[in-house]
């Protein structure tokens, strides 16, 4: 069994002349969202064996937050620049390829490719992230790489 807790960053500032997208930092709502998710997951699941998260500036602080609220060493943490504007089928061979002695796994990365990789991997429409949103997917299988279309059960979903 396979357990993935899929993201969304906090909400970030908006845009302006001189920050590019991938510098944008949290808001205070976004700080503490994302202080509160990291608290109700330490509250409601036991520990992530890996989090991944995107490079982008609001990501990483989301995932530091979360790492925080949960207890977790900051080793656990890990930066995937391939998360931050990738595809549907890129998060999914990101996924696949993940080692298989992890069972609890975060992604903490951006929408659209969220929203769309959650609709592919549970065949559930009309399903959106909010900005500190999360959903619980779980995967009856032994590795990573058999996840297919279709195969993912919708645990839990927060902020939706």
């Amino acid at each position: 069994m396979k357990q993935l807790f899929l993201i969304r960053h906090g909400e970030a500032e908006l845009s302006y002349a001189g920050i590019s997208d991938h510098d944008r930092e949290l808001t205070q709502k976004g700080i503490i969202d994302s202080t509160r998710l990291g608290y109700y997951l330490k509250s409601h699941y036991a520990t992530f064996d890996k989090i991944f998260h995107s490079s982008a500036f609001r990501a990483s602080t989301t995932a530091q937050l979360i790492a925080e609220q949960m207890k977790q060493e900051k080793d656990i943490l890990e930066v995937a620049p391939m998360l931050y504007q990738t595809s549907t089928g890129g998060l999914h061979n990101f996924i696949c390829n993940l080692e298989d002695s992890l069972k609890n796994v975060a992604i903490i990365a951006h929408n659209p490719t969220l929203n769309y990789f959650l609709e592919y991997i549970t065949c559930e429409s009309g399903i959106s992230f909010p900005p500190a949103g999360c959903t619980v997917v779980e995967f009856d299988v032994q590795s990573w790489a058999e996840i297919t279309q279709g195969m993912g059960y919708l645990k839990y979903t927060q902020g939706m």
